[in-house]
């Protein structure tokens, strides 16, 4: 009784870990893979309150990512799954988020065309690390600047980091189709 006891805390803490339950952020996302380069992007959670959006990206070594001052990751959001309203592939939302001064900005995007931009000021956004699960977790209010985006349920996103150095990571998830429940 004692060691099956013990595994279902284990498997517990394993499924709260990768759950961004902390945060309550679902994984939305996991990839297929079964090894990662390092800086590369294995999941991925979304939630979305009336007030604020959360995502949660695990990164292999994100440590590593952490440690330069200029490291940076930007993340696209085809809200509408539609490749004509936004940027290139139908991108209407773009976070960047220097990661080491944890600094947010976003930009909105209308047919090929910035429509506004906007940087967060503090307490409208936090930047939270669990380097032992290496997850990041961005949480950003629905600012009047982000009232007429709507993620839906199924939406396009795209992740790339750099490394502060003009590296670029985003293999995994160029194009990775969300489905939400």
């Amino acid at each position: 009784m004692k060691k099956s006891f013990l595994a279902v805390l284990a498997t517990l803490c394993t499924l709260f870990a990768l759950s961004g339950a902390q945060e309550s952020i679902p994984v939305v996302w996991k990839s297929p893979n079964k090894t990662f380069r390092e800086l590369q992007t294995y999941a991925f959670g979304f939630a979305q309150t009336e007030k604020e959006y959360k995502f949660m990206f695990q990164i292999k070594s994100l440590d590593a990512l952490l440690e330069n001052d200029l490291a940076l990751l930007t993340f696209y959001v085809d809200s509408d799954n539609n490749k004509d309203t936004g940027r290139f592939k139908g991108w209407d939302l773009q976070l960047n988020v220097l990661l080491k001064r944890h600094a947010v900005s976003a930009v909105v995007w209308s047919k090929g065309e910035i429509k506004s931009s906007y940087s967060f000021r503090e307490g409208e956004f936090s930047v939270s690390v669990q380097p032992d699960d290496n997850m990041l977790v961005i949480t950003v209010k629905k600012v009047i600047f982000l009232k007429n985006i709507s993620i839906g349920g199924k939406f396009v996103l795209f992740e790339e980091h750099t490394n502060g150095q003009g590296k670029v990571e985003n293999e995994l998830m160029t194009g990775v189709e969300i489905k939400l429940k």
